[in-house]
C-alpha cells in the first residue's frame, strides 16, 4: 500500500540545492526531504511539549527528592522493587 502524498513547492538557498543534488540521487530527493522534514518536525513537536511542561515540577510537591542523594535513593528503591518482582515471577535468580 502506498502512502498518500501531496506535492509542495519550496524554495531553498542555491547552496542547499547544490548540496542536495550532489549528495542525493535525483530519484530519491522527495523521500530524502520528506524524511528530514519528518525528523525536524518531530524535534519541534518535542521542543514544544517540553516548553509546555516547563515549570510543571515543583520542589514543594517532591520534598523527598531535593538532593542528588535523595534522587539516587529513589532510583535504587525503584530498581530494587523491579528486581524483587522479577525474582517473584522467576525471571531472575536470587544471585542476580
Amino acid at each position: 500500500m502506498t502512502a498518500k502524498t501531496e506535492k509542495l513547492s519550496i524554495t531553498v538557498p542555491k547552496e542547499v540545492a547544490e548540496m542536495l543534488k550532489e549528495y542525493v540521487p535525483s530519484g530519491k530527493v522527495s523521500s530524502y526531504v520528506a524524511e528530514i522534514l519528518e525528523y525536524a518536525l518531530q524535534m519541534e513537536k518535542q521542543r514544544r511539549g517540553l516548553e509546555a511542561g516547563l515549570g510543571a515540577w515543583k520542589d514543594e510537591d517532591h520534598p523527598d527528592l531535593k538532593t542528588p542523594e535523595d534522587t539516587q535513593r529513589f532510583i535504587r528503591s525503584l530498581r530494587k522493587t523491579g528486581h524483587d518482582r522479577l525474582k517473584r515471577v522467576g525471571a531472575v535468580s536470587d544471585d542476580e
